[in-house]
């Protein structure tokens, strides 16, 4: 995910407490810098030669104790402290809800798995308690085992299927004899591999007589 991705996955609410919180901390560092410059500073009294003193009227008189009120002031290493906590937080937080984003877009990306072609009649793509999922391209995802099953012809000679998935060439490994009395089909067992989008499907029946069926 680039910058300008990342800025756009972020809600309105997030991006103005962010720069609320960046502009605070840029005034507090100035408001430091400006008290460290006024006590490098040291503060020179201004004699005039010419003017005469009169020792009596300027005589400093002895200070008294008075309690005087202490301004509030705010700690900047405190306040500092407690805005870099506050952005730690939030850059976390919206860490995982980008995060959480990206799996949902994957979950859906990786969810649009169709049913490409299916060159034979009577094909069934079956979830694991049996139920039609072929027209259900949101129940197909890498990782799900699925059951493809090709329906056998009634009062025949049928002995035996095969089956293929993303292949164009027959082989002695796509022969199968596993049969289902409730399907009343032949049936492979196919777990979905990652990187496939579609599922290009192809069945035969063979009949002891005929051979196989559609050759």
């Amino acid at each position: 995910m680039d910058i300008l991705q990342y800025i756009i996955s972020l809600n309105k609410i997030s991006i103005i407490a962010f720069v609320a919180a960046g502009a605070v901390v840029i005034y507090e560092l100035r408001l430091m810098k400006r008290e460290h410059d006024k006590k490098r500073v040291p503060k020179i009294p201004h004699f005039n030669q010419n003017e005469k003193i009169d020792p009596v009227s300027n005589a400093t008189p002895l200070a008294t104790e008075k309690k005087s009120k202490v301004p509030f002031r705010i700690n900047h290493t405190i306040l500092l402290s407690f805005i870099a906590v506050v952005l730690v937080l939030f850059g976390i937080t919206t860490f995982f809800t980008l995060d959480s984003k990206q799996n949902q877009t994957r979950f859906i990306q990786r969810s649009q798995i169709t049913i490409q072609e299916v060159k034979s009649s009577g094909i069934k793509v079956l979830d694991e308690n049996g139920k039609d999922i072929q027209n259900d391209s949101t129940k197909l995802h890498p990782g799900l085992k699925i059951y493809i099953a090709i329906e056998t012809i009634p009062e025949s000679d049928i002995d035996k299927a095969r089956i293929r998935v993303n292949e164009s060439a027959w082989t002695t490994e796509h022969i199968i004899t596993d049969f289902n009395q409730s399907w009343k089909s032949y049936f492979k067992v196919f777990i979905i591999p990652e990187g496939v989008k579609s599922l290009k499907i192809d069945a035969q029946l063979h009949s002891i007589k005929d051979g196989w069926l559609g050759d």
